[in-house]
Formats: C-alpha cells, sequence, structure tokens
C-alpha cells in the first residue's frame, strides 16, 4: 500500500505492479519552468537512489516507458493534477505549474514509499485550503543557519506546503538598531532575500513576520528603546527570564515615538519580501492599559487602545503595498471591529486546545471572508512534542476552517521559554498539519497517516505509534521545570509551576517507568531505521530522554530525596553536551547559552533539592 502525506483526494489502485527499473525517461514539456525542472531533477536523483540508474531527459517523444509531463488547458495558478500509471510509466497532466509541480512531489513519494515498484493507479488530487502554511518560531532562542532553512523549504514543498513565515521579535539585523538585535546571531537581510527566491522556484510564499506591539521584550530591554515600554519601569536593569519575555512587553501606543520606529524598522524589513502580505503580530498585548495608559484605558477602554494603534500600523503597511495579517486574539473580544480594518487585512485565528473551542469561528467567517485558522504542532514549552495534543487540535480545526470557508491553514510552531525543542519534535504536527491542510478528510486516518510518516520520515516501521504513546503519557513539561531557576516577578504563582507541585508522586513514578519503557521500544525501532535526515533520530530520542529527565527532576523535588536528586543533576549534566551538538548542527548559536545555563543551575539546585 503507497504511504503519502498528504493523501490524494482521489487514488485509484489496480491489482497490477510494475517495477520502477523498467523505466527509462523524463518527458518535459517544451516550455518547462524553473520550478518543474528543479522538482523532475530531484525526482531524477530519487529515481536513481532506488532504481540505481539516471533517467534520460528529453522535451519530445523518444519512446520506451517514463515518466511524460503535459500542460492542459485551463487555470494557469492551479494546484490540481492528474496521474495516470501504467506499464508504460507515468503520465501526469495539469493546467497550472504548480499541479505539475505538486505531482513531482507525489511522485516521489510513490518511488519512496514503492519498494521498487509502483501500481497501476489514477490519483485525481486537489487542495481543500488555497493558503497551507507553517510558522516557524526563530526568535524564542533558535535562530536557524541558512542551510536549515533552505532545507525546511524543500520538506514543505515535498508535503505540499506553500506559505512559509519566521516569526521574529528581535533577530533581525537591523542596520539601524543593533541594539534590538546584538548577541542574537540574527537572520541578516542577505540570507532573507535569498530564502524569498529559494522559496519562490519552489512555489512557497515567504511571508514576512514582526511582532510590532507586544512581544517586544528585547527591544524595550534595550537603553536606547526602554522608554518606549508601557510599563513604567526601566526593563534594562531587570536581570533575563523567560518567563518574562513571555509575559511583557508591549509598545507604548500613544507615544509618537513608537509608530516612528515602527515606520523605520518596517520600511527596512518589509521590502526584502516579495510577498504580498505581511503579518504585523499585535497579540497578547497583557500590559496594554496598565502603565503609562492606564487613566485612557479607563476613559476609552483597552480594546479601543488597541485598534487605533492596530489600523497604524496597518496603514504603514498599506503604504509599502501589502496587505496585513494579525493574529485576532485581542480583537477577537469585540470581533465587530475587524469590519473596520482597510479591505484584504487578514485575520488569524490562533487555537492550541484539543477540540478547537476557543474561539467562534462561525462569528469570524460571517465578519470576513480574509481569515486564517492557526493551530500549532504542541512542541513549545517542552523537550518533547505533545503530538496528541497537536493531532486533535489541528485536525479539529481543519474541519472547523473548511466548514466556515477560511482562506488559509497556518500551522503554528512557536518555541516558548528557550525554544528548547530540536526540529524532529515538531515534524509529526508539521506534517500532520501539512495533511490536513490538503486533504481533512484523508488526514483522519490515523493509522494509515502514522505508516506514512515512519516510511517517509523514519524509514522504520512502529515509531509514530510509539511515539504518540509517549506524547500521551508525558504529564509535566520544559516550561514548569524551567521556572523552579527563573528570575521573573510572579513566576512562583504561575499555574505550571504549581501543577509540579501538586503532581501525585507515586502516578508520577509510573509515568516515569512507562515513559522508560517506550523510549527503550522506540529506540529498537530506530536502531535499523535509515532516514535521509542523518538528524532526524539523535533528535528525536535526545528530545524524548530529556522529557523523561523533566519528570525525574519533579519526583526529586516532590520527595525530597537527595541521592535520586543528585543523580538526575548528573543526567542533566551529561546530556547538555549531546544537546548543544545536536543544537548547533541546525542553528546558530543564537540563544543556546541561555538555555546551557538554565538546565546546568537546574541541575544546581538538585543538589540541594530542599532549597526547591
Amino acid at each position: 500500500m503507497l504511504k503519502l502525506i498528504p493523501c490524494p483526494q482521489k487514488m485509484i489502485t489496480g491489482k497490477q505492479n510494475f517495477p520502477f527499473c523498467r523505466l527509462e525517461n523524463i518527458i518535459l514539456p517544451e516550455k518547462t519552468p524553473q520550478s518543474l525542472l528543479t522538482a523532475v531533477i530531484t525526482l531524477a536523483d530519487d529515481f536513481e537512489t532506488a532504481a540505481g540508474k539516471r533517467l534520460r531527459f528529453a522535451k519530445s517523444d523518444i519512446g520506451g516507458r517514463g515518466f511524460r509531463f503535459q500542460f492542459v488547458s485551463g487555470n494557469s495558478e492551479s494546484e490540481d493534477y492528474l496521474i495516470s500509471a501504467d506499464e508504460n510509466g507515468f503520465t501526469v497532466t495539469s493546467s497550472g505549474e504548480k499541479g505539475l509541480f505538486y505531482a513531482v512531489q507525489t511522485i516521489r513519494q510513490i518511488i519512496k514509499s514503492g519498494e521498487g515498484v509502483y501500481p497501476e493507479l489514477t490519483i485525481e488530487d486537489t487542495p481543500d485550503f488555497p493558503a497551507r502554511g507553517l510558522y516557524h518560531d526563530i526568535t524564542r532562542g533558535a535562530v536557524p543557519t541558512f542551510d536549515f532553512l533552505c532545507a525546511l523549504a524543500e520538506k514543505m514543498a515535498y508535503y505540499k506546503l506553500n506559505q512559509l513565515q519566521l516569526y521574529i521579535e528581535h533577530t533581525f539585523a537591523f542596520a539601524r538598531h543593533c541594539e534590538i538585535w546584538a548577541g542574537s546571531d540574527p537572520i541578516t537581510a542577505e540570507e532573507i532575500i535569498r530564502l524569498d527566491n529559494f522559496c519562490k522556484e519552489r512555489h512557497i510564499e515567504l511571508v514576512p513576520s514582526l511582532s510590532t506591539f507586544g512581544h517586544c521584550y528585547m527591544l524595550l530591554r534595550s537603553k536606547r528603546l526602554r522608554d518606549l515600554n508601557e510599563l513604567d519601569e526601566d526593563a534594562s536593569l531587570l536581570p533575563f527570564s523567560f518567563y518574562e519575555r513571555m509575559r511583557h512587553y508591549t509598545l507604548n501606543c500613544t507615544d509618537e515615538r513608537s509608530i516612528l520606529l515602527l515606520e523605520e524598522m518596517l520600511g527596512e524589513f518589509i521590502p526584502l519580501f516579495s510577498s504580498k502580505y505581511f503579518n504585523i503580530c499585535c497579540d497578547e498585548t497583557f500590559d496594554l492599559g496598565k502603565g503609562k495608559n492606564a487613566e485612557l484605558a479607563k476613559k476609552i477602554g483597552t480594546t479601543a487602545l488597541y485598534t487605533d494603534f492596530l489600523q497604524k500600523i496597518i496603514a504603514i503597511v498599506r503604504k509599502h503595498e501589502r496587505h496585513a495579517m494579525f493574529w485576532g486574539d485581542i480583537i477577537a473580544q469585540q470581533p465587530e471591529l475587524i469590519s473596520t480594518l482597510p479591505e484584504g487585512t487578514v485575520a488569524l485565528e490562533w487555537d492550541y486546545s484539543k477540540d478547537s473551542h476557543i474561539w467562534d469561528t462561525a462569528k469570524l467567517s460571517q465578519l470576513t471572508e480574509n481569515f486564517y485558522i492557526c493551530p500549532g504542532t504542541s512542541v513549545w514549552f517542552g523537550w518533547g512534542a505533545k503530538i496528541d495534543t497537536a493531532r486533535s487540535n489541528i485536525l479539529s480545526y481543519a474541519r472547523k476552517g473548511k466548514k466556515f470557508g477560511a482562506k488559509g491553514l497556518l500551522n503554528t510552531n512557536w518555541g516558548d521559554f528557550g525554544n528548547v525543542n530540536l526540529f524532529t519534535q515538531s515534524i509529526y504536527g508539521m506534517l500532520c498539519g501539512a495533511a490536513a491542510a490538503w486533504n481533512i478528510d484523508g488526514a483522519e486516518d490515523f493509522e494509515y497517516f502514522n505508516s506514512a510518516l515512519d516510511k517517509l520520515e523514519f524509514d522504520a516501521c512502529g515509531v509514530s505509534e510509539l511515539w504518540y504513546k509517549f506524547a500521551e503519557t508525558m504529564t509535566l513539561h520544559w516550561l514548569g521545570i524551567e521556572l523552579l531557576t527563573d528570575t521573573g516577578e510572579n513566576v512562583k504563582n504561575d499555574m505550571f509551576l504549581q501543577k509540579l507541585y501538586n503532581t501525585d508522586p507515586e502516578k508520577l513514578q509510573a509515568d516515569i517507568t512507562a515513559l522508560e519503557e517506550l523510549f527503550e521500544q522506540i529506540s529498537i525501532k530506530l536502531a535499523s531505521a535509515h532516514p535521509a535526515d542523518k538528524q532526524t533520530v539523535p533528535e528525536l530520542l535526545a528530545g524524548l530522554k530529556m522529557s523523561i529527565l523533566m519528570h525525574k527532576t519533579a519526583l526529586a523535588i516532590l520527595t525530597g530525596d537527595k541521592i535520586y536528586a543528585r543523580c538526575v543533576a548528573d543526567e542533566l549534566r551529561s546530556m547538555e553536551p549531546r544537546i548543544s551538538a545536536l543544537w548547533h548542527k541546525r542553528n546558530k548559536p543564537s540563544e543556546y547559552y541561555r538555555i546551557k545555563d538554565a538546565v546546568l543551575k537546574l541541575a544546581d539546585k538538585l543538589d540541594s533539592p530542599d532549597e526547591l
């Protein structure tokens, strides 16, 4: 049985199978677009690996069996495609360049999962959502290397994703504001320009995204810009805190210098991208109306304060002839205000609950046609992903988005509290999002999806099912543990820390035993795996191991067992160099030093558990 992600909308297979090694040619259209040529070269590489020979390229019928790509009349922007396969090979047709490009990705997966043969088949395919995106956090600790960002784009194209957004608060190398990004190893203008071109060749729209209202922690900690803080405090004098970075800070929206600063920053940032969109974020403005604007907020309300500044930012975006995107959590309190925003503005409705119940998508759809639904990979807060939560969240939200006419599904891959999750932890949620965005009906087959992921990503059987069970068993995460050493002002009252202290030690010990057994089973499965990405196996295992150590840390604290605590401390110290080595293979040094410091501080605390 073929293992494909996304599952095609319609696939009919016959009884006969044919060996790939009989195929000889790739026949291209006379006018072959660059994206198709790039794709079929990769297909030829995959074929050579599987069949041991190189296909001949041609633009005319030279006879023999092979792959034939043809344009037919119709919509040139279409993503639809038709594949027919028989003893003579594959015939692929589409009216659009994108359709042929995505057909190539399907054939590549057929080669990967076919074990040397392909069946007689017909595939008719088209996506459920026009925009199918990944929102990747590159600001909370990990700034990826350029090579990894290109590899990420390649993987996205392979799974038919067509939009990439990189979340940035301070990690872009602004020419006039090095005080914002200093020490973060930021992404550069050159890297963005090159990545934008790389993505376009793979039919991926690289959409700029920058925090412009809330989540301006590092900006407002700089001595030059600290007085633009809504809060009446000097953040530059306070110690760094993962907790405070998530909870604060918000720009003073009535200070004219705030909008002048944004005009300057956006004037440099936006033109680097060819996208017609710009995501201004504007989410979680927690401090709004709680400091310098407290009196004004009492008079007109925080939502009015918010909307006025939002419109000013959107006006800047429109000067650059772009359409603004923004996170809809604040305006959701008065959703009717969406109608006051300029035409073409896109509201991003996010929801990370298992049943996607937080916002009223039906009401949003009545107010605007321009909205995306935004589920998440559930990797944030932990070394190991909560893929059980991610799957439920993504599928329920995709179903709701399709019902109410969302224009896109933007799957978020956040990195809260240091972005400690190594990239492989995001794979399950990322691929689940890709599957649901293309074909929600096909994505709901749990066993099929897991077996397809096993084949395409791990080249091993049974890994995804065990990984899923591991996620279901996890009860504690990096967030609750990190707070034990965080300097944040209100850390002690945080619900995640309270959850740790309220955990039943006997239940926790049982969970640790179950997690260790699952880890051993996964390790055995992966011992004979040969994934194309050599980082996949060590990253997955390292993340799961650190997840177990978080549970062990909690148990040491709850029981007060000093011998056990010191053993866990030594395990943490031993794991840190391994995590460091894996981290630096995909990321710039960026803020790894903060993670290292937090892990080693935690180990030191475990040497004296009675202090926790």
